[in-house]
């Protein structure tokens, strides 16, 4: 089983998934003063604003869904111009979706970021321990990827668990 699954949070049994472990284990292996009962509700608190705003629709019921079963239609009919114009629906409901989603991340990051600033220097520690890629890195992994993921661009340098 990997590592991050069994995780206790305030004695917890074993399996259960701290979705802080990471921020955690991070911030005592850059020597910094551990989280706040206060600071953990309230990432938490973002954490599930965060993902309960990104749940994905139901198969079938989107745009991109629809257009991307009327582009298969199209390929499977010949229909070249259809299909081109299927594709520019599917790639400008992505390209919204992504920028949807970067700016919320960016949101989510600069909100737990603020959160760790009330708290000694916890962002300067992990900075100096982790850089600032990093940094933002870890902190986008909170809401990305669930047991044991480290969401986008894996964990940050020089990350052990």
């Amino acid at each position: 089983m990997p590592h991050g699954w069994a995780q206790r949070r305030g004695g917890g049994t074993a399996g259960t998934f701290d979705p802080l472990g990471r921020l955690k284990r991070a911030l005592s292996e850059a020597g910094a003063t551990a989280l706040t009962s206060a600071q953990e509700d309230k990432i938490n608190s973002l954490i599930t604003d965060y993902r309960t705003s990104h749940t994905p629709p139901a198969p079938g019921d989107s745009t991109v869904s629809s257009a991307r079963t009327e582009y298969d239609n199209d390929i499977l009919n010949g229909d070249s111009a259809g299909a081109a114009a299927q594709a520019a629906i599917i790639a400008g409901e992505m390209t919204s979706h992504s920028t949807t989603r970067l700016k919320d991340e960016a949101k989510f990051a600069i909100d737990v970021i603020a959160q760790l600033r009330t708290n000694d220097d916890q962002v300067g520690a992990l900075q100096k321990r982790f850089g600032t890629d990093g940094v933002v890195r870890l902190v986008i992994s909170l809401v990305g990827g669930g047991p044991g993921g480290f969401g986008r661009g894996g964990p940050p340098p020089g990350f052990r668990p």
